[in-house]
């Protein structure tokens, strides 16, 4: 369950919701029933589980400082044209 405040967190809350591992709440809609409400849902729900564990497996797979040169590299190839 999550409540994003700002900056980035309302684009990562999306992203986690579109995979299926999490619940978002509006931080100005949320209120004190809404909150435990929303924890018990995915708690009480083993989709939101699966699909967490689906992600941590994919970013565990991910060979992070090599990942993250290549992805540079094709950025300033894209740059450079």
């Amino acid at each position: 369950m999550l409540i994003p405040l700002g900056a980035d967190q309302p684009l990562s809350a999306a992203r986690a919701r579109e995979l299926g591992c999490a619940l978002v709440l509006d931080a100005v809609a949320a209120t004190p029933a809404s909150v435990p409400a929303a924890v018990e849902e995915v708690l009480g729900d083993p989709a939101y589980r699966a699909a967490a564990e689906a992600l941590r497996q994919e970013i565990a797979a991910l060979s992070a400082p090599q990942l993250a040169a290549e992805l540079l590299t094709q950025s300033l190839r894209v740059i450079d044209t």
